[in-house]
């Protein structure tokens, strides 16, 4: 999958506008934008964290309904400190593994 089909997937599937996936990507809103159009990422390390996403993605389709998704990302959770995923995914270094790991738990039957 070329770079625009990928960033288009991640704004779909995450419910957010350029500039929140920009912040959960750690870039500016313009790159975003250039990604869209097909103008090349040229940092290696914005593809891992590409990848760590599109990796949430799939745990994320295969626990929840396609219905339950956007409902799940944009709710307070107890067990990100009553803070939304998204808001987590933005806020936090760490925020992919944490909500990764805590999707992970839902699917496994144990959220801790």
């Amino acid at each position: 999958m070329d770079i625009p089909a990928r960033v288009n997937k991640l704004l779909i599937h995450f419910g957010v506008n350029q500039k929140r996936l920009a912040l959960m990507l750690r870039v500016s809103e313009s790159t975003v934008k250039r990604w869209q159009k097909g103008i090349g990422v040229k940092r290696v390390d914005r593809l891992l964290t590409f990848r760590k996403l599109e990796d949430l993605i799939k745990l994320t389709e295969k626990t929840f309904s396609n219905k339950g998704i956007p409902r799940w990302y944009h709710r307070p959770n107890e067990l990100l400190g009553r803070e939304t995923p998204i808001e987590y995914l933005i806020k936090y270094n760490n925020g992919i593994e944490r909500v990764t790991n805590l999707v992970a738990a839902i699917r496994w039957g144990f959220p801790s």
